[in-house]
């Protein structure tokens, strides 16, 4: 065959250029499909727990409205990173010792027990309501609270 004509690069094919586009397309998939979950994590909320147009307040468990099966619930206010806030329930303010440990997931968690503000939620409606506010601007710049309400049963 003619070097000339296009054909000699196929027919001397070594196999380098194909590894080499791979090893160039296949940590471009990998980063597109990172991308991919990335996005989906971010737009991908459903509002079922608070908001969207909250910026602060990524969700609260248990949902609005919802039927919890069990008396000892733990009530949690998902809050973005660099925000810190208040948790009341049922009209009582819960102190920052009361509120479980959450690892550093930015969460304020509260759990019925004995010794506590609330040892148990009662059958009918429990409402919790959240304040929160960006750290470095302090209470005073808190928006007004996000309330809920749930059935514990």
């Amino acid at each position: 065959m003619d070097p000339g004509c296009g054909q000699a690069a196929a027919v001397h094919h070594t196999g380098r250029v194909r590894t080499k586009l791979t090893k160039a397309v296949f940590p471009l998939l990998i980063l597109a499909g990172i991308g991919f979950f990335a996005a989906a994590g971010i737009f991908g909320r459903t509002g079922d727990g608070a908001p969207a147009e909250r910026p602060g307040l990524e969700a609260v468990q248990p949902v609005n409205r919802a039927e919890a099966q069990a008396r000892q619930v733990t009530v949690i206010a998902d809050l973005e990173p660099g925000y810190t806030g208040t948790l009341r329930l049922n009209d009582r303010a819960i102190p920052p010792a009361q509120l479980e440990p959450d690892d550093g997931l930015n969460k304020l968690m509260f759990r019925p027990g004995e010794g506590k503000v609330v040892t148990a939620f009662s059958g009918r409606e429990n409402c919790a309501e959240v304040t929160w506010w960006r750290i470095e601007l302090g209470p005073s710049s808190a928006g007004a609270p996000y309330r809920w309400c749930f059935n514990v049963s």
